[in-house]
């Protein structure tokens, strides 16, 4: 009705509602819609950050300048770069994204171009993504083990393995064959996680992290972005980022080999309570 407030979708920032509940009911026709445009948005902001990055990189070349944030005037910290070119401190962006949510401060306090998608909001729909393509797999792979093996039920094909683990086995078994739809939700998914681990991210980091190590989820095989990745959401204190950063090191692979680095990654592991860790530092102690 004239002069009621709409309601706008936090996550695309493009569908308006009159109340929450009618918001609520359209999720399901409005959520491959609100997906599609928050990757399209990751996927620009990371082709201009690309592009500026590797300008602005031939301009420092040579150069001790450091970083300054405009935001708190003082050396960058962690610095993010936006899709604009102008870097700020990781904490001072989020810090300005927090302070409310009107269109000015979504915006580079310098230049004025729009920030690229929250990190939150991108992590947020790529995990739904992620998971419900995950959730379609391995029910077509319960299915089939149902179908070949008869009388079982799907509690039975569960048995002692956990639905986590056969959900990413079933994914793997099927990248070749998703159909056309899931490919692009999760092409979109990592587009996204993409975007959010540039910005530092830690979660979206551990994520790559794990596909590009092990081609999960569409993506090839890359131990240099893996430990990138790794090593983005380790130095945050993700602890399975820095067990698999040890690893990494450990091994020389996607990057230069070295037990002392691994040692470093291992012990901020073992502080945090992971196992495997602590079993890696006593191998290490016994060999010397």
């Amino acid at each position: 009705t004239e002069g009621t407030t709409m309601l706008c979708c936090s996550q695309c920032r493009i569908g308006f509602y009159c109340q929450r509940s009618c918001q609520k009911k359209h999720w399901k026709l409005h959520k491959s819609a609100c997906i599609a445009v928050v990757a399209a948005e990751a996927r620009m902001a990371t082709k201009k950050r690309e592009a500026t990055k590797a300008t602005n990189a031939a301009k420092r070349r040579g150069t001790v300048e450091q970083i300054v944030c405009a935001i708190c005037i003082g050396p960058a910290e962690k610095p993010v770069d936006l899709p604009c070119g102008h870097a700020y401190c990781g904490s001072c962006l989020g810090n300005l994204r927090k302070r409310g949510g009107s269109i000015s401060n979504r915006k580079c306090p310098l230049c004025r171009a729009d920030l690229p998608p929250d990190l939150d909001r991108l992590y947020d729909l790529a995990e739904r993504s992620y998971h419900h393509i995950l959730r379609q797999a391995a029910d077509r792979s319960v299915a089939r083990e149902i179908k070949l093996k008869g009388k079982i039920t799907r509690r039975d094909v569960l048995n002692g393995v956990r639905l986590d683990q056969l959900c990413a086995q079933a994914l793997g078994q099927e990248m070749g064959s998703l159909p056309p739809n899931e490919k692009e939700e999760l092409s979109q998914a990592y587009a996204m996680y993409k975007e959010a681990a540039d910005q530092g991210h830690m979660l979206s980091a551990q994520r790559l992290g794990e596909a590009y190590a092990q081609g999960h989820g569409g993506v090839s095989v890359d131990h240099e972005l893996s430990y990138r990745y790794y090593t983005t959401a380790a130095e945050q204190g993700d602890v399975f980022s820095q067990y698999n950063a040890g690893v990494a090191r450990r091994d020389g692979t996607g990057c230069a080999q070295s037990y002392e680095v691994a040692f470093e990654w291992w012990t901020k592991a073992a502080k945090q309570g992971w196992a495997d860790a602590n079993n890696e530092l006593g191998l290490l102690y016994e060999r010397g």
